[in-house]
C-alpha cells in the first residue's frame, strides 16, 4: 500500500506488484448507481458452498509462486501458505495484525463468496504506536479483491481503503484518508485503468490521498474524541455498464465519500464485486481475501504497538444486512505490518458479534474464530424491512430476513418492522457451528368494513397501535399470537365486532365490520283525538298506523325526514298534515294536533221574520231558512218573534253530522205553550204548510251538508266529492 503526502515527494515502498494493461479512453464518470447490493445465499458456518466459481485469470500465473506478508515469493498453495503463517513453528510477528477472511475455516476447509460491500470498524479506547521511521501514525487497512470478468477473461484488482490515525495523543488524534488500487492480474497500470480523484503513479498503482488539514472533509485533520469509533467502507457498483468503487469513512461525522473510482475500460464487463476465495490464489499467488488490520503508515513500514486497546470488526453485506465474517484469522495480507501486537477473539458482551481485540504484546499468527466459537442466527419474518435487536444491539435489515454471525451463547432477540412496529421476540441459545433459523413471521390480518359512506375515515386499534383507512379494508401484519382489538366508533353509526380477541394463526386472521346508521327513538303523538280514533303517518315511504294508540314509535338515524298524516278517522282532521322532522343525535318527539270536523245545523223558522240565536250569536235567516257549519259541541238555540212565545232548545252537534230543526213559534195569544226543550208544533191549519216547508228545508239541508262535507274532505286531501245537486228554492 502506498501513501502520497501533499507536503513531500511520493516514495514507493511496499508490494512489488507491477502491471501492464492497455485500455481505451476514459469516459466521464456518471453518478454512482443507487441500486442495492444483490442477495448472497447464506450457508451454515464451515459448510459454505461455492456462490460463484471464479473464472480462470487473465494470464496464466506461475502457480508455484506465492507472495508472503513482506512481498517475498514462496512456493505454496493458499492453505499451505496460511498454515505456514498460522501453525508452523517459528512464525510470528511482525505481521499485518487484525482480522482476515481468507475463505478458509480454521481447519483450512475452503469456501468462497462475493459481496458488494465490506465494512471495517475500530473502537479505539487507546492506541500508542511507534514506527520504524519514528512517525506516530498507524494505518487501518481495509484490503479487498475486486474481480471483473468477460467471458473466460478475469481481472483482479487489489483495493485498499486506508484511514491513517495520528497517535501522538489521544486528545489530539486526527484521521486522514488514502486509497490505492493495484493490478493483480498483469504487469503495468496505464493511466486510464482507474479514474477518480487520484491518479496512476509510476505505471504501478492508482493512488489518492485526501489533502491534509481541516476543512477538506468532515472529520479529517481535526482533533477527534477519545474513545473514537473509526469505520471504513468500500462499495462496488455498476452505473451505465461501467464498474465503480466508492471509498467511504466515518469517524463520528457520518458516512463521507472521499473517492469514486471508475474503470472505464471494463465497460460491459461483469462486475463480480469483491471476492473471497479459499479455493485458489490470485495470478501472482496472493490470497483472494478480505482483511481489516492495523499496520505501519505505508511504504512497507512496521508499527510497534506500545500500548493499545482497540476492538476490530469486519463485516460484509449479505444482501439483507451487514454480517460479521463467519471465519477469521488474526492477520491479513498487505505490505505493512505490526509488531508487539496481539489480535485475540473479542466477544461483544452485549451484542455477541465476533471481532478482534488488538492489544500490545507478543503475538502469534493463527485462527481468530470459526465454527468452534460462532454460530449463524437467521431471523425471518413477513416484515420486509426492519431491525433485529440482539441483546439490545440493533442490526437493520431488508428483504424479510437477517443473518447474524454471533458467538455461541444465549440471546434475547427482538424484531421490529420498518415503522418500529413490534413483530416478535424470542430467547435463543446457540451452539458452536449451529445454523439457527428463527421465524418471527408476521401474518396478514385484514379488517373489512361495509356500510360506511365512501371515503369515510375509520380505524382499528390493536394492542395500543392504531391503523386507519378511508377504503373498505385495513391490512396489517402481526406475528402469530393473540391480540386485543377495538374499532373506533364513528358518530352516527354503530358497528358489530366492535372489539374482542384477535387470534393470528399461520393463515393470518380476518374480521368483518358491519356499520349501520345509529338510530334514535322518534315518538309521534296525537293531540285532540279520542283514544278510539286511529290515524296513520308516512315516513321514508313507509306507512305507520297508530291503531287506537295515541303514539306511533319508530327509530331513525340522523337526518331530516318529510312526513304526511293520512287515514284519520271520519269526523276528525289533522292541523299539520305535511311537515319535516329532524333527528340529530338524540330522541325526537313530534306532536300532531288533531281537531274534530265541523257539523251542520240547518232548518227554518215560522214566522219568517223571527230571529234565531245559537249560544247568543245570531243566525242569518233567508226567508226564514238557515244553514251553517257548527263545531261539534253543546249549544242552546233561541228563536223569537214579536207576538210569539220564545223558543228555546238545547242541542248537540256531532262531528261531520247534520242537525235539522223546523221551528214554528207559538203565538203569544195561544194558551198552549210547548215545554222548554221540545220542538213546538203548529196548529191544525198550519200542518200542511209546515210539513211542506219542513220537507223543503230538510232536502236543502241535506244538499248543503253533503256539499260541505265533500268540499271539506277535498280540501284535506280526501277523494274528490261528487258534484252536488242543484239547490232547490225554499217555498
Amino acid at each position: 500500500m502506498k501513501r502520497v503526502r501533499t507536503t513531500s515527494a511520493a516514495t514507493l515502498i511496499g508490494l512489488a506488484i507491477v502491471v501492464i494493461f492497455l485500455v481505451a479512453g476514459v469516459p466521464t464518470a456518471p453518478t454512482l448507481s443507487s441500486a442495492g447490493p444483490p442477495h448472497v445465499p447464506q450457508a451454515p458456518v464451515g459448510t459454505f458452498g461455492a456462490v460463484r466459481a471464479i473464472k480462470s485469470v487473465e494470464a496464466s500465473p506461475p502457480l508455484s509462486l506465492e507472495i508472503d506478508r513482506q512481498g517475498s515469493p514462496r512456493s505454496a498453495s493458499l492453505p499451505s501458505l496460511i498454515h505456514s503463517w498460522s501453525y508452523a513453528t517459528g512464525e510470528s510477528e511482525p505481521i499485518a495484525t487484525g482480522i482476515g477472511d481468507f475463505g478458509l475455516t480454521p481447519t483450512l476447509s475452503p469456501y468462497e463468496y462475493t459481496t458488494t460491500t465490506f465494512r471495517g470498524s475500530a473502537v479505539i479506547d487507546s492506541l500508542t504506536d511507534g514506527v520504524l521511521r519514528s512517525q506516530p501514525e498507524v494505518s487501518f487497512q481495509l484490503n479487498l479483491n475486486l474481480v471483473f470478468s468477460n467471458g473466460s477473461r478475469t481481472m483482479i484488482f487489489w483495493v485498499q481503503n486506508v484511514p491513517f490515525a495520528d497517535t501522538k495523543k489521544a486528545t489530539t488524534q486526527t484521521v486522514q484518508m488514502v486509497d490505492n488500487v493495484w493490478n493483480q492480474s498483469s504487469t503495468g497500470f496505464p493511466p486510464t485503468t482507474a479514474v477518480g480523484n487520484g491518479s496512476v503513479e509510476g505505471d504501478q498503482a492508482y493512488i489518492y490521498s485526501v489533502p491534509q488539514g481541516p476543512g477538506e472533509l468532515p472529520g479529517l485533520g481535526v482533533a477527534l474524541p477519545d474513545p473514537l469509533t473509526l469505520e471504513a467502507q468500500t462499495i462496488s457498483s455498476t452505473a451505465d455498464g461501467t464498474p465503480y468503487v466508492l471509498m467511504q469513512y466515518n469517524d463520528g461525522a457520518g458516512w463521507q465519500t472521499y473517492d469514486n473510482i471508475s474503470f472505464p475500460w471494463a465497460h460491459g464487463w461483469t462486475d463480480d464485486n469483491f471476492v473471497v476465495d479459499g479455493f485458489q490464489t490470485g495470478p501472482y499467488g496472493n490470497p483472494i481475501d478480505a482483511d481489516w488490520t492495523i499496520d505501519g503508515p505505508g511504504g512497507g513500514t512496521v508499527a510497534t504497538d506500545v500500548s493499545s486497546n482497540v476492538t476490530l470488526n469486519l463485516q460484509y453485506w449479505n444482501g439483507d444486512n451487514f454480517q460479521a465474517v463467519t471465519n477469521a484469522f488474526n492477520f491479513g495480507f498487505t505490505g505493512e505490518a505490526s509488531d508487539n501486537a496481539i489480535s485475540m477473539a473479542a466477544l461483544n458482551a452485549s451484542s455477541g458479534i465476533p471481532g478482534a481485540s488488538f492489544v500490545a504484546g507478543p503475538g502469534i499468527p493463527g485462527p481468530l474464530y470459526g465454527p468452534d466459537q460462532v454460530a449463524i442466527l437467521n431471523v425471518s419474518s413477513a416484515a420486509p424491512n426492519g431491525t433485529v435487536y440482539l441483546n439490545g444491539q440493533p442490526t437493520p435489515y431488508r428483504g424479510g430476513e437477517a443473518n447474524l454471525t454471533v458467538h455461541a451463547g444465549s440471546y434475547f432477540i427482538q424484531l421490529y418492522g420498518q415503522n418500529s412496529d413490534w413483530v416478535g421476540d424470542a430467547n435463543v441459545t446457540l451452539s458452536p457451528g449451529e445454523y439457527f433459523p428463527l421465524n418471527l413471521a408476521w401474518r396478514q390480518v385484514i379488517f373489512t368494513e361495509t356500510g360506511l359512506p365512501n371515503g369515510t375515515n375509520w380505524s382499528v386499534n390493536i394492542d395500543g397501535a392504531t391503523d386507519w383507512s378511508t377504503n373498505a379494508s385495513i391490512d396489517v401484519h402481526l406475528p402469530i399470537g393473540e391480540f386485543d382489538y377495538s374499532v373506533d366508533q364513528i358518530d352516527g353509526f354503530t358497528s358489530d365486532n366492535a372489539s374482542g380477541d384477535l387470534r393470528v394463526t399461520e393463515a393470518g386472521a380476518t374480521r368483518s365490520i358491519l356499520w349501520t346508521p345509529q338510530s334514535y327513538a322518534v315518538s309521534v303523538r296525537s293531540m285532540g283525538l279520542p283514544g278510539s280514533v286511529g290515524w296513520s303517518i308516512i315516513l321514508q315511504g313507509r306507512t305507520y298506523t297508530s291503531g287506537t294508540n295515541a303514539t306511533i314509535s319508530v327509530f331513525l338515524s340522523n337526518g331530516t325526514y318529510e312526513y304526511q298524516v293520512t287515514d284519520v278517522s271520519f269526523g276528525f282532521v289533522t292541523l299539520a298534515p305535511i311537515g319535516n322532522l329532524t333527528v340529530s343525535g338524540s330522541p325526537v318527539v313530534l306532536m300532531l294536533p288533531f281537531a274534530p270536523r265541523d257539523g251542520v245545523l240547518f232548518g227554518w223558522v215560522s214566522p219568517t221574520d223571527a230571529s234565531v240565536w245559537l249560544n247568543g250569536s245570531p243566525i242569518e235567516l233567508v226567508q226564514g231558512n238557515f244553514l251553517r257549519p257548527v263545531a261539534p259541541g253543546e249549544y242552546q238555540l233561541v228563536a223569537r218573534a214579536s207576538g210569539y212565545l220564545p223558543y228555546v232548545l238545547n242541542i248537540t252537534i256531532t262531528p261531520a253530522n247534520s242537525t235539522g230543526l223546523p221551528i214554528a213559534l207559538t203565538s203569544s195569544s195561544t194558551k198552549s205553550v210547548p215545554p222548554s226543550g221540545a220542538a213546538p208544533s203548529g196548529t191544525s191549519s198550519d200542518v200542511v204548510p209546515l210539513l211542506l216547508g219542513s220537507a223543503a228545508i230538510a232536502v236543502l239541508g241535506i244538499m248543503f251538508c253533503l256539499s260541505f262535507i265533500f268540499e271539506n274532505r277535498r280540501s284535506r286531501g280526501g277523494p274528490p266529492p261528487r258534484a252536488p245537486p242543484k239547490r232547490m228554492p225554499v217555498n
